[in-house]
C-alpha cells in the first residue's frame, strides 16, 4: 500500500509534544529520513522502483564489495592477488569435478585467502570453459534456485554469463526457471568467485552460470532431503542434460561458509566457549562430504536443527547432487575468531570427485 496517511499521527505528536521547537525538530528529522529513503513511504517506494528499473536495464552486475573486500582498480587488484592468491600446488591423482569454497571476506587477509587459494590451485591449470556457481543467498528467496542474466564485472574485466545455456534452460523449463537478477545484485557469494575465476583463468575463455540457492529450512522443518523436491530435481537434471548437449567442459563450485556462532549470530554465549565443539561438529559434516554421503550430511543438519548455522547447506547439497559426488577430500579449513563481537565463523575448501 503506497498511500500513507500521516495527518493524524503528526497532529497527535504535536498535541503530545506541546513544544513547537521540539515538534519542528522532530518533523525536520522525519523529513530528512524520508528524503534519504529510510522510511517506508512513497518516497522510499519510488526510490526503490527507480533503482530496480535502472538495474534491470543494465547488462552487467556491478562489483558491490570492491573497495572493501578487494581493490577495484585493475593494477591494484593485480598486486593484491599476487600477494594473496597464488597457486599452492595442490594436486590429486584423479580429476576434481567440483569445489566447495568459502565466501568469507578477502579482507581477513591470509586467514581467509589461503583457504580460497589452496582450493583454486587444485584446478588452476585446467581448461574448463564453464563454471556453474551455486552461491548462498543471504537475502533473497524468490525461489529455491535463482538464476541471473547479467554479466559480472570484476577488476580485470567482465565475466560473461553462458547465455546460450541459459536460453536453453528457459525453453525447457519455462516458468519453472526463475530469473532474479535483483537477488544477485547485493549478494557477494557469487561475486567473490567471479572475481577469482577472472584472476586464475584470465588467459582462458570461459563463462559462468551463477545460481543463488535459498534457505534449506523447509526441508529441515519437514525432515526431508532436498532431493525429495521433484521440481528442484528436474531443474538440476535439465541443467546437467543441456550442459552435456552443448559439449561444455563444466566445473562446479559451491560458495559456502560453515558454522556461525557467538553473540553476533544470536547465540547467548561467547564463541570461544564452543571452539572445540564447533570443530568436532564441522569435522562430522566434512566426513560425510568426503564419503560422498549427501544424505548423511543433511541428516545431521536436520538432527541438529542447523544449530551451528551452516551458511550454505542447500548449496553443498545441490553441488553434490549435481555431480553425484562419490567422494571428497578436505583441502584446508580455518576459523575466524572475531573477538570484538565474541563470534566466530568456520570455512573450508573441499575437492569433490565423481568416483
Amino acid at each position: 500500500m503506497r498511500s500513507i496517511d500521516t495527518g493524524y499521527t503528526f497532529q497527535r505528536l504535536k498535541d503530545e509534544t506541546q513544544n513547537d521547537e521540539l515538534f519542528s525538530l522532530i518533523c525536520d528529522s522525519i523529513a530528512y529520513l524520508d528524503e534519504c529513503g529510510f522510511l517506508m513511504s512513497d518516497t522510499y517506494l519510488d526510490m526503490a522502483d527507480k533503482i530496480e528499473e535502472e538495474y534491470s536495464s543494465s547488462p552487467v552486475r556491478p562489483m558491490i564489495t570492491a573497495g572493501t573486500s578487494y581493490p577495484e582498480d585493475a593494477a591494484e587488484f593485480e598486486k593484491f592477488a599476487e600477494r594473496y592468491f597464488t597457486a599452492n600446488g595442490i594436486k590429486f591423482d584423479k580429476d576434481v569435478k567440483a569445489l566447495i569454497l568459502p565466501h568469507i571476506d578477502f579482507s581477513l587477509g591470509e586467514l581467509s585467502t589461503a583457504v580460497y587459494s589452496k582450493g583454486y590451485s587444485a584446478i588452476a591449470e585446467s581448461d574448463y570453459d564453464l563454471f556453474v556457481i551455486f552461491g548462498t543467498s543471504h537475502r533473497a528467496a524468490t525461489d529455491y534456485f535463482m538464476f541471473s542474466e547479467k554479466n559480472y564485472l570484476t577488476p580485470l574485466g567482465t565475466v560473461e554469463i553462458d547465455k546460450e545455456l541459459l536460453h536453453r534452460l528457459k525453453v525447457r523449463l519455462g516458468d519453472d526457471l526463475t530469473i532474479d537478477d535483483f537477488a544477485h545484485k547485493f549478494e557477494h557469494s557469487v561475486e567473490f568467485h567471479a572475481v577469482l575465476l577472472k584472476h586464475y583463468f584470465r588467459n582462458k575463455r570461459f563463462k559462468i552460470l551463477p545460481i543463488l540457492v535459498s534457505s534449506p529450512y523447509p526441508f529441515i522443518i519437514n525432515n526431508e532431503m532436498p532431493d525429495a523436491d521433484e521440481r528442484s530435481n528436474m531443474i538440476l537434471e535439465i541443467l546437467r542434460d543441456e550442459i552435456a548437449s552443448l559439449g561444455r567442459k563444466a566445473f562446479y563450485i559451491a560458495s559456502v561458509d560453515f558454522a556461525h556462532i557467538g553473540r553476533k549470530f544470536g547465540d547467548k554465549y561467547d564463541a570461544e566457549q564452543k571452539f572445540e565443539e564447533l570443530q568436532i561438529e564441522d569435522k562430522k559434516l566434512i566426513d560425510y562430504i568426503e564419503q560422498g554421503n549427501r544424505q548423511g550430511f543433511f541428516s545431521k543438519i536436520i538432527a541438529d536443527q542447523d544449530k551451528w548455522k551452516i551458511c550454505g547447506n542447500s548449496s553443498i547439497y545441490s553441488l553434490m547432487q549435481m555431480i553425484d559426488a562419490k567422494s571428497g577430500k578436505l583441502i584446508d579449513y580455518a576459523m575466524w575468531d572475531e573477538q570484538a563481537t565474541k563470534s566466530a565463523v568456520s570455512f573450508a575448501s573441499i575437492a569433490l570427485f565423481d568416483e
